[in-house]
């Protein structure tokens, strides 16, 4: 929309000053504010009348409407333009007027670009300023390590004399070179010799042999544990999903459905009774991933099932949803669970950022909006009910593929759709500033 509809929807004349500006915003949000209207959906018009009130009001600031234009009315028989004054006719003065109109929307746009620009190279100034602290730190650690191997040297040469230099600021004990690590594992004869000379040290000052073993301990400790984690992240997060498969709460009649009439499976050895009831007469046992099909779901907790020329009752929480092969394919098995709350984010990490996305959602079933990062950080998902528009205030700041994922059937721990699946890529390379975005999905 241009700066010229902006001036149309607040109903402004284009000379108008800052003041009369922010009373026709006011007077305009008044009357189409949600909260003003239970009986109507002014939600989108509202948030247009909010995005012209910023862009009219950044162009009076910067200057963009100048003193010396003379005005031109675009809408002689328009209510909102009905000031009194009669439109010239004269086809030079109205071509002037369109073409200086057409100049600052422009530079309007440029002015808009070159704010996104200033943001991009800001985020990237602090990307390298970052960087080269982190290089800093990294060469004054190596260099105060190379210093406390001369200071070793100095301590084995001269141990008074060391003890009362004011210039030896590092212990020893805390740091070794990069060489004298290699030396001292080693097997030669040398370095036998030089390992029993530090022993005799080491027996000398056993407040320094302390230090020296705890540091070593330390550090090895930590080089295991960082290995460990970053080798065993993703199978973490696996072992995470399949614990939460397993210790998923039962809730008798969910999803009904999805039960009479339609084809189910066994997730887990299920006993087949003559009645809803652990007392009656056992008929079978069916095994695990066998398909049946449900007849009546009236009573808590049991189903009544058909399986193969036998019917009889079986335990809910033993029955999956839809077909075996189905279940085995997308890898979800077990019980759902109670589907997400509007907007909660499905991610086992925690997401924080200060970009801002308004969601108007008109999509017909329950979905998954997902956000996968082109520079490196984690994904997230949000989960989003039929028809329900959403404001997500929380997203950092980066390059992202929007993918919406759509279904009647939300398995919570697997934390995908069973049923009605259908993904597509919204969204691609979509950068996310300090600047509020509006998307809509229909």
């Amino acid at each position: 929309m241009s700066l010229s509809d902006d001036y149309r929807l607040l109903e402004l004349d284009t000379n108008a000053t800052e003041q009369e500006a922010k009373a026709a915003y006011r007077h305009l949000a008044n009357l189409y504010h949600p909260d003003k209207n239970p009986d109507k959906d002014t939600t989108e018009h509202f948030q247009s009348l909010h995005t012209a009130y910023q862009n009219v009001l950044a162009a009076i600031r910067q200057g963009a409407v100048v003193q010396d234009w003379h005005k031109y009315d675009f809408a002689a028989h328009s209510p909102h333009f009905n000031t009194g004054s009669t439109a010239t006719n004269d086809p030079a003065s109205e071509e002037l007027q369109r073409q200086y109109i057409k100049e600052r929307q422009q530079a309007y746009e440029e002015m808009k670009r070159n704010t996104i620009n200033q943001e991009r190279a800001r985020e990237a100034a602090l990307r390298k300023a970052r960087h080269t602290i982190n290089e800093k730190k990294a060469k004054e650690m190596y260099e105060q390590a190379f210093k406390s191997s001369h200071y070793e040297t100095k301590f084995n040469a001269n141990k008074t004399e060391e003890a009362h230099d004011p210039d030896f600021g590092i212990d020893p004990a805390l740091f070794n070179s990069f060489d004298q690590v290699l030396k001292e594992s080693g097997s030669d004869s040398s370095t036998n010799k030089q390992s029993n000379e530090e022993l005799d040290i080491n027996s000398l000052n056993p407040v320094k042999a302390t230090l020296r073993a705890v540091s070593y301990l330390v550090t090895f400790a930590l080089g295991v544990y960082a290995t460990m984690y970053w080798q065993d992240s993703t199978e973490n997060i696996e072992q995470a999903h399949q614990s939460e498969t397993n210790d998923i709460v039962f809730i008798a009649g969910l999803y009904p459905q999805y039960r009479t009439s339609a084809i189910n499976h066994t997730f887990k050895n299920a006993a087949l009774y003559s009645a809803p009831d652990v007392n009656a007469p056992f008929l079978t046992l069916i095994p695990e991933f066998q398909d049946l099909t449900v007849t009546n779901s009236s009573r808590p907790n049991w189903l009544a099932v058909r399986y193969q020329d036998q019917a009889g009752w079986v335990e809910e929480k033993n029955i999956g949803f839809g077909n075996s092969e189905r279940a085995n394919t997308l890898h979800c098995i077990g019980s759902p669970g109670v589907a997400p709350e509007h907007g909660e984010v499905l991610s086992p990490f925690k997401i924080s950022g200060s970009s801002r996305l308004r969601l108007i959602n008109q999509l017909p079933t329950h979905s998954v909006l997902t956000f996968e990062s082109y520079e490196g950080a984690a994904p997230f998902s949000v989960y989003l009910n039929s028809r329900q528009s959403l404001a997500i205030n929380y997203i950092p700041k980066g390059r992202y593929r929007l993918l919406v994922s759509r279904g009647a059937l939300f398995h919570n721990a697997c934390q995908q759709f069973l049923f009605d699946q259908e993904s597509y890529v919204l969204l691609d390379q979509v950068e996310f500033t300090s600047i509020e975005q509006t998307l809509t999905l229909q």
